[in-house]
């Protein structure tokens, strides 16, 4: 049934489920009227509306879909980081070598070179964006 909610109603739901009475004012007019009709919200008073048992069985099937989906994207997430990791230290390995073998020609403290050399690098590094189709 979550799939004929729209966002603004499923909203409107999870504040009623949460804080026990909606007002249809402003943005939420439509959505809470529209909750009512369904059977998912009742009238209350004049101004009120609360949340009826099937609501409340709604409701909880939609914050853990919402948790389902927010463990999904954090996986997502870690799965992505170790990826890019897995490219960034080798990069950071040759990035200091890259500066003990400039020092060894040039002098200086290897951290200021591999702060040059970094920079060189990363324009590079968006030359070869720029060139080159993105992959999703």
């Amino acid at each position: 049934m979550s799939e004929t909610l729209t966002e603004q109603e499923e909203a409107a739901l999870l504040v009623a489920h949460e804080g026990g009475n909606i007002g249809p004012i402003g943005g939420w007019k439509t959505p809470v009227e529209n909750l009512a009709l369904r059977g998912l919200l009742y009238r209350k008073d004049d101004f009120n509306y609360g949340i009826t048992g099937e609501g409340r069985k709604l409701a909880g099937q939609l914050d853990r879909t919402h948790a389902e989906k927010l463990v999904d994207i954090s996986n997502q997430i870690s799965a992505a980081q170790a990826y890019i990791r897995a490219f960034a230290e080798p990069a950071a390995q040759l990035l200091a070598q890259a500066a003990q073998a400039s020092v060894k020609v040039t002098g200086g403290h290897p951290e200021d070179a591999a702060r040059k050399w970094s920079d060189q690098i990363l324009q590079r590094a968006i030359q070869l964006l720029r060139t080159q189709p993105t992959r999703t």
